[in-house]
């Protein structure tokens, strides 16, 4: 009877918590493209073609499969990636859970709340891109891999062989994390790994093939790899940020956006919120000594070293000077770690209580403040609203070619678009003499008529990316 009802509680729990993080990301949901990855990836939800970037290499193929499954019965862009978000946010949630309980009798429940109000995970799961479905795939992984380590259950290598070759059509860039697996390859049953991770390759590759094509395929493969390692990817070999100001970022997006943690311009609540979240962890930290891990040693030196590879990763081939999102899976593994101090100090003294109250409060108010700016339309977004409230339908807009394109694919108007670095001023001059109306993403020089600066903004912490554009116009 005491099983009955604790399976029953543990039913109860599940269906709620799936509910609220779909009905709570329904409802946060956004309905503009915040940038151009948004952007390529909504445009991939009625016409996937990755040979035009619909979205960009490596094509996300299992992503964009549910995106166009759901868009086709919904019929919304912006609420089909928040029910994809928030099917993620119950998925991480679930999984952090189960991986605490593999070395825990008892049921963490803070994990699950602190999942759920994460500011950075909630933004994510509204944003259109599949980074959140790839992070819990990527939880679902190391539950699975953690799994083979203490008990070594057939079962678990092939799941953990599925799910990796899920996640490599979800987000390919989530895999170097699990580069220690190779430690399992002294066991025999890995073969039972290949195998299952091998089908489900296949289910998704085969399809992504005939779609695309193979030589266009391999030619696309080649181009971009190039491209992302030694152009524009943001890579070392890519980049002029220095070494150091690389590490300074990837502690800056781990903590001042996955935590909200206090930076000179945020709110003074921050502040609350860092002192409380650095208390947890210090407690957590001390508290090390006092347990004995040896019996889980092996576990936790391959995690480390799963961490490890994902944070080389990173720091040498990924734009971790201005994308925050590609720090996403340090931000569960530190909300297990609050979990655990969480509730180790709640049952202690009744003032922690207090101070448990305090820190949920504080941390979902700042969630729930950025979700509500997300809401409202990022600063490019915004430029593209006003070019297509213009009266006057004749309009020129003189940008870069990835701001010419958003605008492009995202406005209904009749515009012209042209590349600021293959116009010079006194064509520009002819079209403002023509009775048309310049925007310019750029001061543009020598032109005989007055023009008007415009602004805008958003919130840097809810979208790292172009939070400040200016537009001059020209009339």
């Amino acid at each position: 009877m005491l099983i009955n009802c604790k399976g029953k509680k543990e039913a109860v729990f599940t269906i709620t918590l799936l509910l609220a993080c779909i009905i709570s990301r329904y409802l946060s949901s956004i309905f503009y493209f915040e940038d151009i990855d948004s952007l390529r990836f909504a445009l991939s939800a009625s016409n996937y073609n990755i040979l035009e970037a619909r979205p960009h290499f490596p094509g996300y193929p299992v992503y964009c499969f549910l995106l166009i499954f759901i868009y086709n019965i919904i019929g919304n862009i912006g609420i089909s990636f928040s029910i994809i978000g928030g099917i993620s946010i119950f998925l991480i949630a679930i999984y952090c859970i189960k991986i605490i309980s593999l070395y825990s009798k008892k049921i963490n429940y803070f994990i699950a709340l602190i999942v759920f109000i994460n500011p950075f995970m909630w933004l994510m799961s509204n944003r259109y891109m599949p980074d959140i479905f790839g992070l819990s795939l990527l939880i679902i992984g190391i539950y699975f891999f953690l799994r083979i380590l203490k008990f070594e259950y057939k079962k678990d290598y092939l799941i953990l062989g599925a799910v990796l070759a899920l996640l490599a059509g979800v987000r390919l860039s989530f895999i170097p994390f699990f580069i220690p697996i190779v430690f399992l390859f002294n066991n025999k049953k890995v073969i039972y790994l290949f195998i299952s991770g091998l089908i489900f390759l296949l289910t998704w590759l085969i399809p992504l093939i005939y779609i695309t094509g193979v030589e266009e395929l391999i030619n696309l493969f080649i181009n971009d790899s190039r491209g992302h390692f030694f152009s524009w990817g943001g890579t070392v070999m890519s980049s002029n940020v220095t070494l150091d100001q690389r590490l300074m970022k990837i502690f800056e997006f781990t903590f001042v956006d996955g935590f909200s943690f206090w930076k000179l311009e945020r709110n003074w609540i921050t502040v609350i919120n860092t002192i409380l979240i650095a208390f947890y962890l210090y407690h957590f930290i001390s508290g090390i000594k006092k347990h004995h891990f040896k019996s889980n040693i092996k576990e936790i030196k391959l995690i480390l070293l799963c961490i490890l590879s994902y944070f080389l990763w990173i720091y040498f081939f990924q734009n971790i000077s201005y994308k925050a999102r590609h720090i996403l899976p340090f931000i569960p593994i530190i909300c297990v770690i609050l979990a655990i101090s969480i509730k180790k100090l709640y049952n202690g003294r009744k003032y922690n209580k207090v101070i448990t109250l305090l820190f949920i409060t504080t941390h979902f108010y700042i969630t729930y403040f950025l979700v509500n700016q997300h809401i409202s339309p990022s600063a490019i977004s915004q430029i593209n609203k006003t070019i297509s409230n213009e009266k006057n339908n004749n309009i020129v807009v003189v940008s870069d070619g990835l701001k010419n394109y958003f605008w492009n694919k995202s406005n209904n108007k009749n515009i012209l678009f042209l590349n600021k670095n293959k116009i010079n001023s006194s064509e520009i001059q002819n079209y403002i003499n023509s009775g048309c109306v310049v925007y310019s993403s750029n001061k543009i020089e020598n032109i005989n008529c007055d023009f008007e600066i415009l602004n805008f903004y958003h919130n840097p912490h809810v979208n790292r990316l172009w939070s400040h554009l200016r537009m001059y116009r020209y009339e």
